[in-house]
């Protein structure tokens, strides 16, 4: 191949016969990316001519990406120039979501920390009659790692879309570094960091190159970036696959450097969607000892249908049902208020396991979890599979 060093080995390919790595070349030079709306590589957004930005929604509005503008946009110095309507800890005050919520499955809110995330009555219809978020109220606190647990559907993408300007909501505000969703998400990109439920990855690029590419998106100077990229390189024990492009990583391997994209550069907020999905066991927990060193002096959310993830990680837990937020709070709480809820403890659980199979025998007991042993003779007394759950 020409170009390649005598001895050196040959790059490993795919199965398609493609080249799986890049020799490390050295950095050509190229300004730095600018900041602020339509400057440097991409544009802020999407210009969406002709469409007013308060039209009524009667189609699916999940189809549509970014927030609309009004017609007359291009010529507005807000638009070029920057005009942010809301700064930290100026946003309108009115009434607490949290004294909405304050019920006796809702923790009391900490007083000594600074909320970086604030959702007021958000709402997301996306189209007549299903609503995928319905009346959301929570805070984000600094310093701390927030889970948004649910099942597939409860409408956790749902909200990491909104919080990040995929595409706004029906009603409701929310703010972000104290900048309001709808208006400044420009000043809240500059420090956001976003690992998206699907890798969203240029096939063509090595690892090395993703990180050298987002670090400058997000305002990194030249200067620092090497530095920054062996850091975080480090930091996921990718250091051996810094040249590999990243159409022939695994799945797993993909997710960490979907999530080394967003810790890079120092982003303030992270809004990881199930970062965890698709790694084996061993890297999970590399990923959890991680999230857990960088969440210090940032607001961290995270969203997972993993019981264990959300109790290990998360310094509140925020469960969401069909669209709609059901409780919030620690570890703790959570238990104290569910764990043996409706006389469901330990000794009424054995006796209902052995009302259905009387020969079951208890295993092991681990807190509020006990596993049973459960004859073979016995299997025609099971739920099947695919039986449904009834009350």
């Amino acid at each position: 191949m020409a170009g390649q060093e005598r001895g050196s080995e040959p790059p490993r390919v795919d199965e398609g016969g493609a080249a799986c790595t890049r020799a490390p070349q050295r950095p050509r030079a190229a300004p730095p990316l600018q900041q602020g709306p339509g400057r440097g590589l991409f544009a802020d957004s999407v210009w969406r001519v002709g469409e007013p930005a308060a039209i009524p929604h009667k189609h699916n509005e999940l189809t549509r990406v970014g927030c609309l503008r009004p017609v007359c946009f291009p010529p507005q110095p807000s638009y070029w120039c920057g005009h942010p309507r809301t700064v930290l800890g100026k946003e309108e005050e009115d009434d607490d979501p949290e004294k909405v919520l304050r019920t006796e499955y809702f923790e009391a809110e900490p007083e000594d920390l600074v909320a970086g995330i604030k959702i007021k009555h958000v709402t997301k219809v996306p189209h007549p009659g299903k609503a995928a978020v319905r009346d959301l109220n929570l805070n984000l606190y600094e310093g701390q790692i927030t889970v948004l647990l649910g099942h597939n559907g409860a409408g956790k993408t749902t909200t990491l879309s909104m919080l990040t300007g995929l595409f706004p909501p029906t009603s409701g505000r929310a703010y972000v570094n104290g900048y309001e969703i709808s208006q400044d998400m420009v000043q809240i990109r500059k420090s956001l960091g976003l690992c998206p439920q699907h890798d969203i990855l240029f096939d063509n690029l090595t690892v090395a190159e993703h990180l050298y590419f987002y670090a400058q998106l997000k305002g990194l100077s030249r200067l620092k970036c090497p530095e920054e990229v062996q850091r975080m390189l480090h930091a996921l024990s990718l250091e051996d696959k810094r040249d590999s492009l990243s159409r022939c990583l695994s799945g797993g391997l993909r997710r960490k450097l979907s999530i080394g994209i967003a810790l890079i550069a120092g982003s303030k907020v992270l809004m990881l969607d199930e970062p965890t999905s698709g790694m084996d066991a061993v890297s999970r927990r590399a990923i959890w000892d991680l999230l857990q060193q960088h969440k210090s002096q940032r607001t961290v959310l995270l969203t997972t249908h993993f019981m264990d993830e959300a109790d290990l990680l998360g310094d509140r837990v925020a469960i969401m049902a069909k669209g709609e937020l059901q409780c919030c709070g620690s570890s703790l709480f959570l238990k104290q208020k569910y764990g043996e809820r409706g006389g469901r403890g330990p000794a009424a659980i054995s006796r209902l396991v052995r009302h259905h199979v009387p020969s079951a025998t208890l295993e092991s007991r681990a807190g509020a979890e006990l596993s049973f042993i459960l004859p073979k003779e016995s299997t025609h007394r099971y739920a099947s599979p695919g039986a449904q759950a009834r009350p």
